[in-house]
């Protein structure tokens, strides 16, 4: 799927819970800002709740020793702030069935 198919998916799928009907472009504007304010959550070491979906948390990765697959250097991997999504209990029932 791509950025314009889940735009027109979503703003099918809003009137089945609400009355108005918004505009791809209004769609479009509110996922930009869900992006954004996302983004600006996530480097506060926050976390990002999508209801029925689940979450993403930012964590911390410590540094360690990797090699290099290559050659089989060790090489020194730094320390850095990663993303990870954990799944609400409904969202791996469905995918479960």
């Amino acid at each position: 799927m791509n950025k314009s198919e889940l735009i027109d998916l979503v703003q099918a799928n809003v009137g089945k819970h609400h009355p108005s009907q918004l505009s791809k472009a209004q769609v479009g504007a509110v996922l930009e800002s869900f992006g954004e304010v996302a983004a600006e959550a996530l480097g506060m070491n926050g976390e990002v709740p999508l209801p029925g979906l689940g979450k993403f948390k930012a964590v911390s990765r410590a540094a360690r020793n990797g090699r290099n697959p290559k050659t089989g250097e060790t090489i020194a991997i730094p320390a850095r702030n990663s993303v990870t999504f954990q799944a609400a209990k409904n969202l791996r029932d469905t995918l479960n069935r």
